[in-house]
């Protein structure tokens, strides 16, 4: 494991920090680590990232949209034509669909008569919900969103009375409690993107609340509750709402964290003390390591103790390697406008980059982890573990104990394969 080192040092190339112009922090150090391992994507976005608020990738266009997949359950029709129908399709083509007109459209075919006699309700509810749609929005005076920007259209354009008025009506002449939901749902919401916000938790409780139905637009409309409640400055209950909010949804957890950020008194330690399940508490503890940025690891023990083969854990371990990697890597150095020879003392520098005693310390820690993981005898997914102490033997040049991770790695997925075959060509 030895060939490619000198390949790493081509891309140390010495700098000085007073230079003025555009750089990427997420290209400055070299990375091996893939953090996409974890293989859960609705974690993705609290993997670690200097360069944008959440880390992003292209995989997370594969994560289905969990509104759609109700959708697709409830109408029995695949994903991709639920997509389109909820998110894509005109309104004007459905209210074609159910006046009987038909409509050219050739991606909603499968609305044929036996499907629009069937789902008539539904197809009434999505009409009405794309009317609604582009209004959805709060704004303040002077025009503008909450972030500021301007906005053509906004909630206080309708007449807030004649909403109101025909989305009861559907929610009591409604029989099934999903479409019931749903229009409680707008209820909550078009009451608060109307700053009505005492309104919209009457409607919670008397239209959402009531039906004792807990898919996952109920915690959609509890994240416009959670809203009203922070607007109102209930904080404790709003992180509340908005945490229920994370947990029991994958691909809106940035938003949810988000709105957890911004809350007034946001306090993660009291929602700790009102977690009741591992999974909550997992979820707590993986936003207090998240928060704890230069040191991911300090909710990891919490974590492992109670649930060892929870994500949140791989999350953060994930996340403390590419730490690592931007202390031992780094693709450049900076020579201190004051210092303009220093890059004349790394003449005999070679892996490991880095001899600071708190990043030495820092994957000390991180190792033992890791290797603390593959004693425990209720681990499920050791080859993440092997993975993760053979790269972390590999910063420090110890490619024979890294070896011996690498061989027990016996998962053949894409991303376990490539993460092996990286290691231990980089070595």
């Amino acid at each position: 494991m030895k060939k490619n080192v000198a390949f790493l040092l081509l891309f140390i190339i010495p700098l000085k920090n007073w230079s003025c112009s555009w750089y990427s922090p997420d290209l400055e150090y070299y990375n091996l680590f893939m953090q996409e391992i974890i293989n859960d994507p609705e974690y993705y976005p609290f993997l670690r990232t200097d360069e944008s608020s959440f880390y992003q990738t292209k995989n997370e266009e594969n994560l289905h949209n969990e509104n759609i997949e109700e959708w697709q359950q409830y109408l029995n029709i695949n994903y991709e034509q639920a997509h389109y129908l909820v998110f894509e399709a005109s309104r004007e083509s459905i209210k074609g669909i159910l006046n009987g007109e038909g409509t050219a459209d050739p991606k909603l075919a499968f609305a044929d008569a036996q499907f629009i006699k069937k789902h008539t309700q539904a197809l009434r509810y999505i009409s009405y919900a794309k009317y609604l749609a582009p209004y959805m929005t709060v704004v303040r005076q002077g025009g503008t969103t909450y972030w500021g920007e301007e906005t053509q259209r906004h909630a206080g354009e309708l007449d807030y009375d004649h909403v109101i008025s025909v989305l009861k009506k559907s929610w009591n002449a409604e029989t099934d409690k999903e479409l019931k939901l749903r229009y409680g749902y707008q209820l909550v919401r078009f009451a608060h993107y109307n700053l009505k916000f005492q309104e919209a938790l009457d409607y919670f409780d008397e239209y959402v609340e009531i039906l004792d139905y807990k898919p996952v637009m109920y915690y959609y409309a509890v994240d416009q509750k959670g809203g009203a409640e922070r607007a109102l400055q209930n904080y404790i209950q709003a992180n509340q709402d908005f945490f229920q909010f994370f947990i029991h949804t994958k691909n809106r957890k940035q938003s949810a964290y988000s709105s957890m950020r911004v809350t007034d008194g946001a306090n993660f330690e009291e929602l700790l003390q009102n977690a009741k399940t591992p999974k909550e508490k997992n979820d707590i503890y993986l936003l207090l390591g998240y928060n704890d940025f230069n040191n991911p690891l300090s909710s990891f023990d919490k974590i492992v103790a109670q649930s060892p083969n929870a994500v949140q854990a791989k999350v953060l371990m994930a996340r403390a390697i590419n730490q690592l990697e931007r202390d031992y890597f780094p693709l450049t150095y900076y020579c201190p406008y004051d210092h303009e020879d220093c890059a004349k003392e790394l003449d005999s520098r070679r892996l490991p980059i880095t001899s600071d005693q708190e990043t030495v310390a820092f994957l000390e820690q991180t190792l033992e982890a890791s290797e603390r993981q593959l004693q425990n005898s209720d681990l499920k997914d050791k080859d993440f573990w092997n993975l993760t102490s053979a790269y972390l033997y590999f910063i420090q040049k110890k490619y024979k104990e890294a070896s011996t991770y690498l061989a027990d790695v016996k998962r053949k997925s894409d991303k376990y394969l490539q993460q092996k075959k990286q290691t231990a060509n980089a070595g």
